[in-house]
């Protein structure tokens, strides 16, 4: 439900513990991925305009890959990284339990 959490867990355990595709309510996006054999937090920002110097703040770090810049966190930071981000910015939704739910 839009604006509820029904979850036990709050959102940066839930994105740990299990691969999940979380909204922000900015539009960017929360997503579990593997890049060259690792496990990282990948923030997909969909097209929403973002200073570089916020993202890292908040603790990502910028990969270019196949000439697109891609944002991310190590899964061993990840935890504090999104504690930062969703301080600021608030989960709308977890599409993984949509998909699921499909």
């Amino acid at each position: 439900m839009l604006g509820r959490r029904e979850e036990s867990k709050p959102p940066r355990g839930r994105i740990l513990c299990n691969p999940s595709l979380v909204e922000l309510d900015n539009g960017w996006r929360l997503a579990v991925s593997r890049v060259a054999g690792d496990t990282v937090v990948e923030l997909v920002l969909c097209g929403v305009i973002a200073n570089k110097d916020e993202l890292r703040g908040y603790g990502f770090f910028d990969e270019t890959i196949y000439y697109k810049r891609r944002w991310f966190a190590h899964v061993d930071d990840a935890s504090e990284t999104l504690g930062r981000l969703l301080s600021r910015r608030r989960p709308v939704r977890d599409m993984t339990a949509e998909a699921e739910a499909a």
